[in-house]
């Protein structure tokens, strides 16, 4: 991984986990976008409800600001030349069906 770093500059290699359904997805995403727009890549990529909310974590326990650029989320947390995030899905919008609260 160190060797996409020397390939691409100006890209970050990520590595996403979701331990909900064992699958990783891999990016190489700019260095200067900010974690909330990567949030949006990957809300677009994944099948998310409207309902859902999503939390990434670095190196499984840290929550992440969310204006901080990728490439001082990427100093802080990498190891071995890459950045591992988790990711977690939680039901925080709207209510159950059936369910007289709202």
């Amino acid at each position: 991984m160190v060797n996409l770093r020397l390939i691409h500059p100006d890209k970050v290699p990520i590595i996403v986990k979701m331990p909900s359904c064992k699958k990783k997805m891999k990016f190489l995403a700019q260095q200067d976008i900010t974690f909330l727009q990567f949030m949006t890549i990957i809300r677009k990529r994944i099948d998310i409800n409207n309902e859902e909310g999503l939390y990434l974590y670095a190196n499984n326990s840290t929550s992440i600001n969310m204006t901080s650029t990728l490439i001082s989320v990427y100093n802080e947390y990498e190891k071995n030349g890459v950045l591992n995030m988790t990711l977690l899905k939680e039901n925080v919008f709207g209510f159950i069906k059936g369910s007289e609260f709202y």
